[in-house]
């Protein structure tokens, strides 16, 4: 036995390296609630984008191009406290 004792590591406030299995499914229960309560939107979403005569089949590419203007903003949203 050596003469050295061993600490256990108290976890700060900040420390969130061990809490990674509970937000994981923090996250993955609300995003399941999410998908529940939106599903018939996003099936009317997508019934409307695929009509043919629909004024509305360019929807498919309004989440792209935000996420577009999100990533060129990076930078200045970051900064936001």
């Amino acid at each position: 036995m050596s003469g050295h004792a061993q600490t256990a590591k108290v976890p700060t406030p900040g420390d969130t390296r061990g809490n990674w299995g509970v937000l994981s499914a923090v996250i993955a229960v609300i995003a399941v609630i999410l998908v529940v309560i939106y599903k018939r939107t996003a099936d009317e979403l997508y019934i409307n984008w695929m009509l043919t005569d629909s004024y509305y089949t360019h929807g498919f590419i309004v989440p792209f191009v935000s996420l577009y203007f999100i990533w060129r903003e990076r930078a200045a949203l970051a900064a936001i406290p």
